[in-house]
Formats: C-alpha cells, sequence, structure tokens
C-alpha cells in the first residue's frame, strides 16, 4: 500500500461518513499485522485517527477498529495510545460481548429443549 493510500485510509478513519470509517477500518484490520505497513501508518499519523475511532465507534466498526488495535499491539507497537479511557472501553466492549455470547448460548439451550404444551 502506497503512502497516498495509507494518509486516505487514515483520513476515513476519522471520516464523519459513517461508512468511509466502516471500510477504512474494515481495510486496516486486514493489513496492520504487516509490520513494514504499521511503520508506515504510525508514520502517517494513524495512531490518533485509531484511537478515536476504537473510542467512538460501535458495532462492527467498533469491532474491526479493535481487531487493528490488537493486531497492531501484538507487533509491540502503538502501545502509546492505550490509555485509562481507552482501557475501559475494550473492557465495556468485552462484557457487552461476553454477555451477549451467554445471552446466545441460554437462547440455543432453551429452544432445543422448549416443547410448548398445547392447551
Amino acid at each position: 500500500m502506497e503512502n497516498l493510500e495509507i494518509r486516505e485510509l487514515v483520513a476515513n478513519l476519522g471520516s464523519n461518513d459513517d461508512s468511509l470509517r466502516k471500510m477504512a477500518a474494515f481495510k486496516l484490520q486486514s493489513v496492520i499485522g504487516d509490520p513494514s505497513f504499521a511503520d508506515m501508518f504510525i508514520v502517517e499519523d494513524g495512531l490518533p485517527s485509531l484511537r478515536l475511532l476504537t473510542l467512538e465507534a460501535s458495532g462492527n466498526t467498533l469491532a474491526y477498529g479493535l481487531t487493528s488495535l490488537t493486531r497492531l499491539l501484538d507487533l509491540d507497537q502503538g502501545w502509546e495510545i492505550v490509555r485509562e479511557d481507552l482501557i475501559d472501553r475494550v473492557i465495556e466492549g468485552e462484557i457487552l460481548l461476553g454477555a451477549c455470547a451467554q445471552l446466545t448460548g441460554v437462547s440455543d439451550s432453551s429452544s432445543k429443549s422448549f416443547h410448548p404444551t398445547p392447551w
């Protein structure tokens, strides 16, 4: 990916247009694990945009942003954007994700054993 494309990706991460942000976050998660791309992303000042995205986004956009952040941290880069508010946001997301998984599990198991009694 060229610098111009990275600049556009970073700009779209901070866009007010939800569809542009979502697409940029989706693309980022697939390329951020490459150390050379991660270096260019940081040079192009992508960290503040990624941080803001993870603090403000929801749904799939948030999931894509968190995946990107995880992959970047796996490269031991980007730690400077991890502060208390970001950690709180990740914990909040993990709790909600866990709760949804639990509810889905309960729902699935109860629907298999549920046999309505005809009146």
